[in-house]
């Protein structure tokens, strides 16, 4: 949780929106990539947060064009309230069907 309220702090800035993408492994980030550019490229001004939970997306995650990018934690309300504490986020996309109870 401390690289969230770290990391979220200091790559994002809580007066512009923040975009959550979510997608778990390798396949649900191949489905992102294209919406976050495309996010990226007609909303300069949003920032966007990457999270994913597979270690095989770990790699995959550093060609996302995200302010802020890391492992979900495991999906409890404990978590999933310090993550939204930490990103605020105005947004959160969810990619393909993964959908996380807590996080929701």
């Amino acid at each position: 949780m401390g690289r969230y309220q770290r990391g979220g702090g200091s790559a994002t800035a809580p007066a512009r929106p923040l975009v959550r993408f979510h997608a778990p492994s390798d396949g649900e980030g191949l489905q992102a990539l294209p919406v976050s550019e495309l996010v990226r490229a007609r909303r300069p001004d949003v920032q966007i947060a990457y999270t994913f939970y597979s270690p095989s997306a770990e790699q995959f995650a550093k060609l996302v064009p995200a302010d802020f990018c890391d492992y979900l934690p495991f999906d409890t309300f404990d978590h999933a309230s310090g993550v939204i504490s930490a990103l605020r986020p105005s947004a959160l996309v969810f990619s393909k069907l993964d959908i996380w109870p807590a996080l929701t």
